[in-house]
């Protein structure tokens, strides 16, 4: 992560103790990150026209992860997460990179995070934001932020396709 970092994410967290004025302090380190990260988004916004619609830091705040596939021979790799609320409705946001490049350490950190969402439906690590970049190289880079523990994954790329299908609500079928 470029902008939201996993140490951002830490000094956001609310404490009881805080006063309005030391945590709206806090938050304008997360104005500041949206700021250049938006103005980063726009200088690149022809490379990275195939996630416009879900560029924005937050599109998917929240999510669920519910499916990991990766063809090393092929190196495709696809990600679904659960997104959405109650008011807008939910769908499976399905993000299919092609020429993929990833750690074995953030294969490991997805696996972790899909096992403790679908199986058990623990919710235990939500997508809090994610960002695209592209690196100098020409590939994209999309990087995730999980909460509650700040875990970052990053996977490089040559090509991103979302796709969404609604779903009728946040529940998993078995």
């Amino acid at each position: 992560m470029r902008y939201f970092t996993p140490e951002l994410y830490s000094r956001l967290a609310y404490n009881d103790e805080d006063t309005e004025s030391e945590f709206s302090a806090r938050l304008q380190g997360l104005d500041a990150a949206m700021v250049a990260y938006t103005d980063r988004r726009s200088k690149l916004a022809h490379q990275l026209q195939s996630v416009d619609q879900i560029s924005h830091p937050f599109y998917v705040n929240d999510g669920l992860l519910v499916n990991v596939a990766y063809g090393q021979e092929a190196s495709n790799l696809s990600l679904t997460f659960r997104i959405g609320n109650l008011i807008v409705g939910y769908s499976d946001l399905t993000l299919t990179y092609t020429g993929a490049v990833i750690s074995q350490e953030d294969l490991e950190t997805l696996a972790a995070i899909l096992e403790t969402t679908k199986p058990h439906q623990q919710f235990e690590h939500k997508l809090y934001c994610h960002e695209f970049d592209v690196m100098p190289n020409g590939m994209i880079k999309h990087s995730m932020l999980f909460c509650w523990d700040a875990l970052s994954v990053s996977i490089a790329c040559t090509v991103v396709t979302p796709t969404l299908e609604p779903k009728p609500d946040r529940d998993f079928r078995r």
